[in-house]
């Protein structure tokens, strides 16, 4: 009996490590200093402090699930977003993952617009592609702002122009990004100058000698990395552009 009662007790602290040790738990950027958000405003380059917390507050999970809290508001300052009015705000969700994601072999669902993932720093990852009308620089469509259409457009050349340093921008309230988020100041091909007036760092700088870090999970629970990696799957190789699949998303310029 007290054999038995020892296997058990090391297979729930096997478990136990497992649990804390799977990336999907210890991977985000928790705020344990009590940091809040800020922005910018239009033609106003001092920044100015929110009132809501930054990164992601405690992460919680059980046998199968991970459960994190988050505001939806990084650490870094976030705008101006030219041409939209709205600013970056508390989304105060709960978004469940499984800890061990399996790949859907059977029918595939086509992803629609709106966020399909969370970045480590609990803002969210939204599809580069939708069939909303309009954007800054863009002139209206047939039926005006938030027309559905019959063709989808590229979110990233449509809304470049309201992108902040760090090319996110919210949609009613609703901070996100399309791409990789890394202040265009840093990217490999710098093609927005609006670092130069309102700074912000960005999660990460893109690094094509460099294996990219883990920098977020889509909601079905597979990883999110940058774009490069080593050319072979076992570490080795050299480093080179990645390609998405059903196991592991990339995240494109």
């Amino acid at each position: 009996m007290k054999k038995q009662f020892i296997t058990l007790l090391i297979i729930a602290c096997a478990q136990l490590v497992f649990a804390q040790t799977n990336p999907v738990i210890s991977s985000w950027i928790q705020n344990t200093t009590g940091i809040k958000g800020q922005h910018y405003e239009n033609n106003n380059s001092p920044v100015i402090q929110d009132n809501d917390s930054a990164n992601v507050k405690p992460v919680l999970y059980s046998s199968s699930w991970v459960y994190v809290r988050a505001n939806g508001i990084p650490a870094y300052p976030t705008g101006p977003f030219f041409g939209n009015p709205s600013l970056a705000i508390s989304q105060n969700a709960i978004f469940k993952m499984p800890l061990n994601p399996e790949q859907n072999i059977g029918n595939l669902t086509v992803t629609t617009g709106g966020n399909i993932g969370l970045f480590i720093n609990e803002v969210a990852w939204d599809s580069a592609s939708n069939a909303l009308c309009g954007g800054p620089g863009n002139p209206p469509c047939p039926g005006g702002m938030g027309a559905v259409q019959f063709w989808s457009r590229d979110a990233i050349p449509a809304e470049k122009p309201g992108f902040d340093c760090s090319k996110g921008h919210p949609a009613i309230g609703n901070y996100h990004h399309h791409q990789n988020p890394s202040a265009f100041d840093l990217d490999l091909n710098v093609i927005s100058t609006i670092c130069n007036l309102y700074a912000a760092d960005g999660l990460y700088a893109i690094d094509s000698t460099q294996h990219s870090p883990l920098i977020g999970f889509a909601y079905d629970g597979f990883p999110i990395y940058g774009a490069y990696a080593n050319l072979n799957t076992n570490g080795t190789g050299g480093i080179t552009s990645m390609k998405s699949n059903d196991k592991v998303r990339e995240i494109w310029f």
